[in-house]
C-alpha cells in the first residue's frame, strides 16, 4: 500500500506536504527524468546488456563501441570476411588477405597467416622445429669455414693458429696448465671448455691498441668470391667465455663476440653482439654466448670477432678466455 500511495501522490502534482519523505523507501531507486544512463539501475534501458539499450559508444563493453572487435560490421571482427588481420590470429580463409598483419598473405607466401612471426621475410631459428621463413623446413646451420674455432692449435709463437689480431693483448692458453698473466706464471690452474687443446686469452690493452684504444680484438673474415656471397644471409656466432679467480674482470671491463657485416669499402652494414662476460659473471664457470644477424644486400665481407673492451684504463681490468667458437650460415 505504501508504494501505491507514493505513486498517486507524485502523479497529482500537489505542492503541499504529501508526507513523501515519511513514505520514502531508501531501497527503491527513483531515476530523475533527465538521467540518460544509470548502469546499476534495474530495468534501465541504458543498462549494459539490456536488449533495448541504445548505442552508447563510450560505455565499456558496449558491443556497438567503436573499435570493439565484437561490433557488428567491424572489419577486424573475428570471422568477418573483410577481416584485415590486425594481429588478431584469425584466418578468414581469403588467401589475398594478410590476416596476421605481417605484410604477407597466403598468396604472397605466408605459410601461417594466423602468426605474425611467420612469413617469407621472417628469420628462421635453426633447430627449434619451426619453419618461420616458410621455406618448407626448419633452418639448418652450415659452417662458413671458421678455422681453429676450438683453439686446439697454437702457431708456435704463443698465439692460436688462423686467427688475426687487430691490436691489443692476446695469447693461447693451453688446457690443463697454469695461467700466465703478462708472461708470468700465476700458479692458477686452467681447464678449457673442451678437454683438449686450449683457449684464446684476451686482456686489457690500455692505449697499446692505437687504432682502437682499450680493445683487444681477434677475428676471422669471409669475403665474396665466385662461389659465395654473404649478402642477404643470416649468420650465427656461438661460443663459450670465462673469467677466472686469477685476474678476474673488474670495473666495466667486458668481453663478447661480434658478427659484423661490411660493404666493399669496409663500411659497416650491420652487426650483432653476444651476451658479455663481465665483473658480475660467475667466476670459473663457462658461459654460453650467441648472437645472429642478417647481412643486407650491400654486404661483401662478414667477420667473426672476439673482443675484450675497457673504457677506463685504470679501473677496467682482467683476463677472459674464449673456447669452442662456431660461425655458421643459416640455410
Amino acid at each position: 500500500m505504501t508504494g501505491t500511495l507514493l505513486m498517486l501522490v507524485i502523479g497529482c502534482g500537489d505542492e503541499k506536504d504529501t508526507g513523501f519523505f515519511d513514505l520514502y523507501d531508501p531501497t527503491v531507486q527513483v531515476e530523475p527524468s533527465d538521467e540518460t544512463d544509470n548502469p546499476n539501475e534495474p530495468d534501465d534501458p541504458n543498462e549494459p546488456g539490456n536488449p533495448n539499450e541504445p548505442d552508447n559508444p563510450n560505455e565499456p563493453g558496449d558491443p556497438n563501441e567503436p573499435g570493439d572487435p565484437n561490433e557488428p560490421g567491424d572489419p577486424n571482427e573475428p570471422g568477418n570476411p573483410n577481416d584485415t588481420g590486425g594481429g588478431g590470429g584469425t584466418n578468414t580463409g581469403d588467401p589475398d588477405i594478410d590476416d596476421d598483419g605481417d605484410g604477407f598473405s597466403e598468396n604472397q607466401g605466408d605459410c601461417d597467416d594466423t602468426n605474425g612471426q611467420i612469413s617469407p621475410d621472417a628469420t628462421d631459428f635453426p633447430g627449434d622445429g619451426e619453419d618461420q621463413d616458410c621455406t618448407g623446413a626448419d633452418a639448418t646451420l652450415i659452417s662458413v669455414g671458421l678455422l681453429n674455432g676450438n683453439f686446439d692449435l697454437e702457431d708456435g709463437n704463443g698465439y692460436p693458429t688462423d686467427w688475426s689480431n687487430l691490436g691489443g693483448a692476446w695469447a693461447w692458453q693451453e688446457h690443463d696448465s697454469t695461467i700466465f698473466i703478462d708472461g708470468t706464471d700465476s700458479g692458477g690452474f686452467f681447464g678449457a671448455h673442451s678437454p683438449m687443446g686450449g683457449a684464446l686469452q684476451l686482456w686489457e690493452a690500455g692505449g697499446a691498441n692505437t687504432s682502437n684504444p682499450g680493445e683487444s680484438v681477434v677475428y676471422q673474415e669471409f669475403t665474396t668470391n665466385a662461389n659465395w656471397s654473404p649478402a642477404d644471409k643470416v649468420f650465427w656466432l656461438t661460443g663459450w667465455g670465462l673469467h677466472h679467480t686469477v685476474d678476474p674482470l673488474v670495473g666495466n671491463a667486458e668481453a663478447y663476440g661480434i658478427i659484423r657485416c661490411l660493404d666493399a669499402s669496409g663500411n659497416p652494414q650491420g652487426d650483432a653482439i653476444t651476451q658479455a662476460i663481465n665483473a658480475q659473471t660467475q667466476l670459473e664457470s663457462w658461459r654460453n654466448m650467441s648472437t645472429w644477424v642478417r647481412c643486407n644486400s650491400m654486404t661483401e665481407t662478414v667477420q667473426a670477432i672476439l673482443m675484450f673492451h675497457q673504457v677506463d684504463f685504470s679501473t677496467d681490468r682482467g683476463t677472459v678466455f674464449f673456447d669452442d667458437v662456431a660461425f655458421n650460415e643459416a640455410q
